[in-house]
């Protein structure tokens, strides 16, 4: 098995980090199947042709969904922020 693109160790898992570095790792993975379609198009190899594009559709599919999770999280962590803080007065001081 390969290593992975970017070490996560140290990174708190369902952090903002672990999303973005997840979605890096899938992305390089896109970018590989990227470069074998391209390779099996060159070399007239149909059979991986189709197997590697249909590898980058998914990769691509995980990594916009995992955008959609850290879109949602970094909501979330906006929204617990701002609870934390209090509501604010016009001047700008906790009420």
């Amino acid at each position: 098995m390969t290593e992975p693109v970017h070490s996560s160790s140290g990174i708190s898992h369902g952090s903002t980090e672990m999303l973005r570095a997840c979605i890096g790792e899938t992305v390089a993975g896109a970018a590989i199947h990227a470069d074998l379609a391209t390779t099996y198009a060159e070399i007239c190899d149909d059979v991986g042709l189709g197997y590697a594009i249909r590898c980058l559709v998914a990769d691509v599919r995980a990594a916009v969904s995992l955008l959609a999770d850290l879109r949602e999280h970094k909501a979330r962590v906006a929204t617990r922020e701002t609870e934390r803080r209090g509501p604010r007065t016009a001047e700008g001081a906790n009420v």
